[in-house]
């Protein structure tokens, strides 16, 4: 399956513009796939306005398909491709790994004296499980 059929209405929170022939409208791209794209601003152009949505390399043209007060719905008239969608989404770097513990902490400490005492007192009952 190929990366813009997986990522068909991927809910992003990615500032944008919508650019008419009379104006450059500031948005709020809400999801986007390789189809079409919702959007959400103020003074959205009206339904069938052919539109440029344009957030950083990717530029695509297509039309209002619906629209709802502050709400609009963009189908692009070219189907963008997975590589560029991949780009809209923001770099998470990987959890590194926590470092290997080595050691249990405590087991080199000194025992107690009472602690002492009842090793002694276990070793001479025999216990102990023999080791090695």
């Amino acid at each position: 399956m190929e990366l813009a059929e997986r990522v068909e209405g991927m809910h992003v929170l990615l500032e944008a513009d919508l650019v008419t022939i009379a104006q450059r409208t500031p948005v709020t791209l809400r999801e986007i796939g390789a189809r079409t794209c919702l959007v959400t601003g103020r003074n959205l152009p009206p339904l069938d306005a052919r539109v440029l949505l344009d957030r950083g390399r990717l530029k695509a043209f297509g039309h209002v398909s619906w629209s709802d007060g502050n709400h609009a719905e963009i189908r692009f008239e070219d189907h963008i491709d997975g590589a560029m969608l991949a780009e809209l989404l923001p770099f998470v770097p990987p959890k590194p790994k926590p470092a290997a513990r080595c050691y249990r902490p405590g087991f080199h400490a000194q025992l107690s004296a009472d602690e002492a005492f009842l090793l002694e007192q276990m070793r001479r009952r025999g216990d102990l499980p023999q080791l090695g």
